[in-house]
């Protein structure tokens, strides 16, 4: 275990001593200034990588869990779709509903489109009235 450190000065380089209570022995390590700003840079830049790296794998993580996951783009783009359809469904529904109200109304209030209605559907005529059905036989 590390309890402390003093720095003295001999010829211009720093002089470390640790004391270290595991072993109950000091230890003295001479560096050069150079080696220590050289590990200090080194060490800076191991964080340096360690950091963006880290932030690089989030961002990616974060990237595909939009684009991939559950409610990401693809699913997005898909139910945008599925939506434009169904719309156009309900569009085409509500046409349909129109055009039959306008008949139950027209069959409701019209004699003239009863009977119209009553001679193409079910073929029926007037007394003294003859019908003729002509069928086409591939000729």
């Amino acid at each position: 275990m590390y309890l402390g450190r003093w720095e003295r000065t001999l010829k211009n380089q720093p002089l470390y001593i640790f004391l270290c209570r595991s072993y109950n022995i000091c230890m003295v390590i001479r560096m050069k200034s150079k080696n220590l700003r050289h590990q200090v840079v080194t060490e800076k830049r191991r964080w340096n990588l360690f950091f963006y790296s880290l932030i690089t794998v989030i961002l990616l993580c974060i990237a595909m869990t939009m684009v991939f996951g559950d409610m990401g783009f693809i699913k997005y783009v898909h139910l945008q779709k599925s939506r434009r359809v169904l719309e156009k469904e309900i569009a085409d529904m509500k046409r349909d509903n129109k055009a039959i109200k306008s008949q139950v109304e027209a069959l409701k209030k019209d004699p003239y489109y009863i009977e119209k209605k009553a001679r193409e559907e079910y073929g029926l005529a007037k007394k003294g009235e003859y019908i003729f059905q002509f069928s086409d036989n591939g000729r």
